[in-house]
């Protein structure tokens, strides 16, 4: 899957996601208002596994802000999410399985994203989940194991 984030869009997503974790930010409402906008844009959720997974030079609070922003989506949206961006979530959720995260809660939050989709999509539908998580179970490297103990 070869997905790449405008860098305008990108911008905008991560400037809205720091000022959602400021805890005195006035302007909470706002935030969250201009969040909820990035739901009428097709790939949203893109951007959303690009900020979690692939920018590891962000910060880790901001990263799982978003992985939990999506997790918030799948769930309360999943029958919305364009099929082709819901394929890019699952490949990038499962290939990041391969290289864990050093930060545990980055981890936990991919975690969660990948529960998400199974609970809402049900397992039957990605059964490549099942074998790549069986397959992580069998690793010695105890953070690839953490990683696959989903709640």
């Amino acid at each position: 899957m070869t997905w790449q984030p405008e860098p305008r869009g990108l911008f905008q997503l991560l400037s809205l996601l720091r000022d959602a974790i400021r805890p005195n930010n006035r302007d909470q409402v706002l935030v969250q208002q201009r969040l909820s906008l990035f739901n009428d844009t097709p790939d949203y959720n893109s951007y959303l596994i690009y900020i979690l997974v692939v920018m590891t030079q962000e910060d880790n609070y901001t990263r799982a802000i978003a992985g939990l922003t999506l997790k918030n989506n799948l769930l309360n949206h999943f029958n919305r999410i364009p099929l082709t961006v819901l394929d890019h979530v699952k490949y990038i959720s499962l290939q990041s399985l391969d290289s864990p995260d050093p930060d545990a809660t980055v981890r936990r939050t991919i975690g969660s994203v990948i529960t998400a989709i199974i609970v809402r999509g049900q397992v039957l539908n990605w059964p490549k989940a099942i074998q790549d998580l069986a397959h992580h179970l069998e690793s010695s490297n105890p953070v690839a194991v953490e990683v696959n103990n989903l709640k």
